[in-house]
């Protein structure tokens, strides 16, 4: 009776008080709601820290699409390298700053430096509940071997013996060693008891390509399909059982354009959280904001290589130098990257390992550049175009790929090699097309494109004459037994400073011989949406190693006691 009674005295006060006090009134109750609220805030706020937590959704937008989401192949498409990195682990990982355990526990180099036995890590399994085994290893590492496979990685693996020496460990011979050897220990690891029965001839046709079975952070889920058949987008969601601690982003879903144009637009309408890259003159395309472009080191040169093998002009290696030195490389980047990058004059181009100063006598003189050409029998016509005694002009042909960068670059050089008096043909191609009819058969002449060298920047592959071939990556068809001598010694040393010795020679091969122009070395730039944290600006390998430290990505945060918190992160 008497809180009834007290009810019904408080439900009276508006008739019963004047209207000032009943404001007044009301003024004190809002006052102390106000004041019980905030202290209550205040105490969430003091004795409560917010953390990271799992959950949430991650989208991102790429140019092109999956073909092998395997890592016997992945090397050839940079979006199956993305999901390779998220689906699958090696032995051993690069963790943004160096080599660091994955699936192995701990691995011993030989003094000779010649075999490394890997140890790995117990109660691994398989999606399926298989068990991880050394058997697992060998069996990836020697189907990459095995010719019939024509896997991308076969090089890296070409003479190296693998054995077994139990279920958690193998040993690992090379004929000569090999310092940078250890990053081919990344590759991702395949489940045997899946892939074994897959035949040579059928293994590009299985569906595992596409819907793989891997230890990495994340598992396949979905993907959606065009009626054509076209993959517009694919789904991954978190491996809880994840050997290195289960991520915090519930699902990565990555979406495929066609070019960077579409993604762009995707990103500004808000259908995608971040772009796998974007070149940094298209920046201002991006109308979104709230957002943070991270900028990543990455061990990649773009350069324009002459084909040494044409027939051809450039041949002819005084013209080479008039045309290097007709390059104004400081303004190419001040105008075509807006500064994203370093000038470069060799491709060691890391600090941490053998920097190369830029200055070099092929510094830009456009004065120089003519005297040389003129030198050579090229002389100017009434129309400003170098003619030979003939008559015939100095035409070349510039290829590149159809990226805005590249392109911007390539005319950049293009109008800076007609103020010279040179006649050029600006060819440009989708990456495709380029890789498959010009690089392969090297079917050009003069060639813009840029090459990962890795975080060990070992010049071996795309500067000795065995890697001529369609499958080698020695653009140029460069020979020289010195500078061959160079790379094989270098490759046989360890030592930092002999290392540095011997790539200062090797570069001086490369300045006097100019089978390449180097421009620069770009900065990585990847633009996400700021609701997703945690992500580091840290230098990679490649592309796809922007995923190096994906796990500790997050959207979502919870609440917990300060001391609470301070304790689990002493753990």
């Amino acid at each position: 009776m008497k809180q009834s009674s007290r009810i019904y005295r408080l439900r009276r006060l508006p008739k019963v008080l004047p209207p000032k006090e009943l404001r007044v009134f009301a003024g004190m109750c809002a006052l102390f709601v106000l004041s019980v609220f905030g202290i209550i805030i205040g105490a969430i706020t003091t004795f409560t820290v917010s953390v990271p937590s799992s959950g949430g959704n991650y989208v991102e937008g790429t140019v092109g699409g999956p073909r092998f989401i395997n890592p016997l192949y992945s090397d050839n498409n940079p979006t199956d390298k993305d999901l390779v990195n998220l689906l699958y682990a090696g032995l051993v990982r690069f963790d943004g700053e160096n080599i660091s355990p994955d699936l192995a526990k701990e691995w011993t180099i030989s003094d000779d430096g010649k075999i490394y036995t890997f140890t790995i890590k117990d109660g691994i399994k398989w999606p399926d509940g298989k068990p991880f085994s050394a058997d697992d290893v060998v069996y990836t590492l020697t189907t990459i071997q095995n010719p019939e496979y024509q896997s991308s990685r076969m090089l890296a693996f070409k003479d190296v013996k693998i054995t077994k020496i139990d279920d958690s460990s193998i040993k690992i011979e090379l004929p000569k060693a090999f310092d940078p050897f250890i990053e081919s220990m990344t590759v991702g690891i395949l489940p045997k008891h899946i892939w074994s029965n897959i035949t040579p001839e059928s293994i590009r046709f299985t569906d595992f390509n596409l819907q793989p079975m891997g230890l990495g952070p994340y598992r396949f889920k979905k993907l959606k399909k065009t009626k054509f058949g076209t993959i517009r987008s694919y789904t991954m969601e978190r491996n809880e059982r994840y050997h290195l601690g289960a991520p915090l982003i519930e699902t990565i879903t990555m979406k495929f354009f066609n070019t960077q144009d579409e993604a762009i637009k995707a990103f500004n309408q808000r259908e995608v959280d971040g772009l796998s890259f974007i070149s940094p003159n298209t920046m201002n395309q991006i109308k979104r904001s709230k957002i943070n472009p991270r900028t990543m080191r990455l061990p990649q040169y773009t350069a324009v290589f002459f084909n040494l093998s044409s027939n051809s002009p450039i041949t002819n290696r005084e013209i080479r130098k008039a045309l290097a030195k007709g390059i104004d490389k400081s303004k190419l980047l001040r105008e075509t990257l807006n500064n994203q990058g370093r000038v470069i004059g060799g491709p060691l181009i890391l600090e941490n390992t053998y920097y190369d100063n830029p200055k070099s006598s092929l510094e830009f003189d456009a004065e120089e550049s003519v005297k040389l050409l003129e030198k050579e029998g090229w002389t100017k016509s009434d129309d400003g175009i170098l003619k030979n005694k003939d008559g015939k002009p100095l035409a070349l042909k510039l290829t590149t790929a159809d990226t805005p960068e590249l392109v911007a670059v390539a005319t950049f050089i293009m109008n800076s090699w007609k103020s010279l008096g040179v006649s050029v043909e600006l060819r440009v191609l989708n990456t495709d097309t380029i890789q498959r009819d010009v690089i392969s058969p090297r079917d050009f002449e003069i060639l813009l494109f840029g090459q990962i060298t890795g975080l060990n920047s070992d010049p071996y592959p795309f500067w000795h004459s065995s890697q001529i071939s369609r499958a080698g990556l020695n653009l140029s068809n460069f020979k020289s037994q010195s500078a061959d001598k160079l790379l094989e010694g270098a490759r046989n040393t360890s030592d930092k400073s002999e290392k540095t010795k011997i790539y200062e020679q090797f570069q001086g091969i490369l300045t006097k011989e100019i089978p390449a122009v180097f421009l620069y070395n770009p900065d990585y730039i990847y633009p996400v949406d700021n609701r997703v944290k945690g992500i580091d600006e840290i230098t990679i390998m490649a592309p796809s190693d922007r995923f190096a430290r994906v796990r500790k990505w997050y959207i979502d945060t919870k609440r917990v006691l300060k001391n609470k918190n301070e304790s689990s992160n002493e753990q």
